[in-house]
């Protein structure tokens, strides 16, 4: 078979290192009929894997071309072709699922988004995503990686960086170093948010020009005032965050 390039714009990087497969598969812990979507199965590096362990799979593949790699050792109603971003979840399991994938880089924030709007879906999330991304899931106040990206995922899900992945690892050779990372959603949110579209778009202002003060970067009540508003958004923890945003939305 001849291989098929990997497309740019599409953001292909085939994952081709054995023991990096291994790894992952064994992070995994597919039990039996788990169900299972995958983001991107490309030439079926781990895919194959996956449906050894379980039928309950489901690979959403927008590269028409990879199916050719697919189709002799998956079954095609297990394939589904089309963007990730368009799919909906419930179509395909009424149940909880483990969702696993090699994320495009250019489309990680929207996909990650996605992830937080379905977190109610999943078992577990397991992405391999570029270290720059996993970096600022996990940053903490003070740090510079710490923004919008940190704050959602870390309210809804616990987080955890299982292992880098060298550009080696790929075909062809990313020009940055990726992580593999676990995400799980918590059972319980420990924080008083009652609206979290208002809340999304408070952080977006406060993060707005990071160097800024809070008070630079939204309009406040008249007379509303607190020590907090003198803070950049990036030195206060979530907690202080969602206070700010309470006291603002509750005053008066």
């Amino acid at each position: 078979m001849k291989k098929t390039l990997a497309k740019k714009n599409l953001g292909q990087n085939f994952l081709i290192s054995d023991l990096v497969i291994d790894q992952i598969i064994k992070y995994l812990s597919i039990e039996d009929n788990q169900n299972i979507i995958e983001i991107g199965p490309g030439r079926g590096a781990i895919s194959f894997h996956i449906f050894n362990k379980t039928k309950n799979y489901f690979g959403i593949e927008k590269d028409q071309d990879m199916l050719k790699y697919l189709y002799p050792k998956i079954d095609e109603k297990n394939i589904i072709l089309d963007d990730i971003l368009k799919i909906n979840f419930s179509s395909l399991f009424e149940e909880k699922f483990k969702l696993v994938g090699n994320i495009p880089y250019n489309i990680s924030s929207k996909i990650l988004e996605k992830i937080v709007d379905n977190r109610e879906k999943f078992i577990s999330v397991y992405l391999m995503i570029q270290k720059e991304v996993a970096d600022r899931i996990v940053a903490q106040e003070g740090r510079k990686a710490y923004g919008r990206l940190s704050i959602f995922i870390q309210i809804f899900f616990e987080v955890e960086i299982l292992f880098e992945i060298p550009p080696e690892c790929f075909l062809p050779k990313p020009k940055v170093v990726s992580s593999f990372i676990k995400l799980v959603p918590r059972k319980e949110i420990s924080y008083d948010i009652k609206d979290y579209e208002s809340f999304s778009k408070f952080v977006k202002k406060i993060f707005n020009s990071r160097r800024k003060k809070i008070a630079n970067n939204i309009n406040v009540p008249k007379k509303f005032s607190n020590p907090l508003l003198q803070e950049r958004a990036e030195d206060l923890s979530i907690n202080k965050i969602v206070m700010l945003y309470n006291l603002i939305n509750n005053y008066g």
